[in-house]
């Protein structure tokens, strides 16, 4: 009899531990997440405190200081909104053929159905090629662009220029051009037999 209630004992305490282990953990457990919660603070700020050596160590401001040798230093953990940006990228973009085939003299077509144009307009094409002139496309860029960016592909043309308006390439081809009112791009090109590909990009 006597050994059954040692047994019987030793069940007792043997629970009372595991509960008193089990209530531990889960208090240790909401205290470190009560921490966690802190950092950074309810206002989104990180403290810290830094020492001579260069270590770091992020406080809960709450319930901790720094050391009477260490600085304290705060930063927030989402920065303040910075300016708005110019938008940046390309403001205008077209994929063409340039070509100088009689009879229609030089023009353009859109030979990419995947990459259609975008903010550019032809507003007429100047025919000087007779005596070995030059083809001129007159265009108009919308957006405001500060450059321009044209890759020929294939190229048969015995010269090719163009210009931006404000630059001096631009006047000098809009006085042969005479292009009309609204241009501000000018791409021109000598005698060629082959039509060549074109990608324009303004930014």
């Amino acid at each position: 009899m006597l050994a059954w209630v040692k047994n019987i004992n030793s069940v007792k305490i043997k629970l009372v531990y595991v509960v008193g282990l089990l209530v531990a953990m889960v208090a240790g457990g909401a205290t470190t997440a009560a921490v966690l919660a802190a950092i950074p603070d309810s206002g989104g700020v990180i403290h810290a405190c830094y020492k001579s050596n260069g270590a770091l160590s992020v406080i809960d401001s709450a319930t901790q200081t720094c050391a009477k040798n260490d600085t304290s230093i705060n930063w927030n953990q989402t920065g303040p909104q910075g300016p708005a940006g110019s938008g940046g990228g390309a403001v205008a973009y077209a994929h063409f053929e340039m070509s100088a085939q009689s009879p229609n003299g030089r023009y353009f077509t859109n030979v990419d159905p995947n990459f259609p144009s975008s903010n550019v307009t032809v507003l007429g094409q100047v025919d000087q090629s007779s005596g070995g002139g030059t083809f001129y496309d007159c265009l108009t860029i919308g957006g405001s662009p500060k450059g321009v960016i044209v890759s020929i592909q294939n190229n048969s043309f015995s010269a090719i220029s163009y210009g931006l308006e404000g630059d001096s390439e631009f006047s000098a081809l809009n006085g042969n051009a005479n292009c009309p009112t609204g241009t501000n791009f000018i791409l021109a090109n000598g005698a060629g037999s082959t039509p060549s590909p074109v990608f324009l990009m303004a930014y």
